[in-house]
Formats: C-alpha cells, structure tokens, sequence
C-alpha cells in the first residue's frame, strides 16, 4: 500500500497463481469516507505469485503517474492524481505464511 492518509490509500495486489480471482494482478484505490476500493486496473492474463517462493514487487511515483512492477516486469502504469502524497507499507490478507524482507521507501 501507498500514499496511505486518512482519506485512503493505494494498494498494488497480486494473488496466488491458481486461485479463482479473475484478476492477478490489481492497482486498486481505497476511499476511506466511502469505504470502497476502486479497481484502476486490472490484468486477467498476468501470472500471480507463486507460493514457496520469494516475489519482487516494485511501486514508482512520479507526480500523478503511478508505475506497477512484478518481478522487474512493468506491469501497469496509470494517471491518477486521487491521492498525492501519505505513507508507504506492506498488506496481506491473513493467508498463513507470509514473510516480508527489504521493505524500503526510496526518494529520487
């Protein structure tokens, strides 16, 4: 999650290679007066996450384009000036074993 505030935030999700989402991989956006999550895109032939393995998932910011990576691949890359600045974290959903490591926040 990013450019977290109290009125939302943005969050890059992948799932699980496999499971039943129609979508692996998302760039959603979380309204907090509303609380609904707002699908900015969405990709339906992307490979998600494998489990066992380790995962690289990258987020650039450049003004109001937001820039997606998986795995060094660029996946998404969208104008959305909603949110322009707040926090930066990690989310999961409770799935059991997840494991978060070199977690950092860089400015250019």
């Amino acid at each position: 999650m990013f450019r977290s505030t109290k009125n939302g935030y943005y969050l890059f999700r992948v799932f699980r290679d496999g499971n039943n989402a129609p979508e692996r991989r998302q760039l959603q956006r979380y309204d907090a007066q509303t609380g609904e999550y707002t699908t900015l895109v969405g990709d339906t032939q992307g490979k998600g996450y494998q489990l066992g393995s380790w995962q690289d998932l990258r987020v650039e910011t450049d003004g109001d384009l937001i820039t997606c990576f998986f795995n060094n691949e660029k996946v998404f890359e969208v104008h959305d000036s909603t949110f322009t600045g707040g926090q930066a974290g990690v989310y999961t959903l409770a799935l059991g074993d997840v494991v978060f490591d070199n977690f950092s926040v860089a400015l250019p």
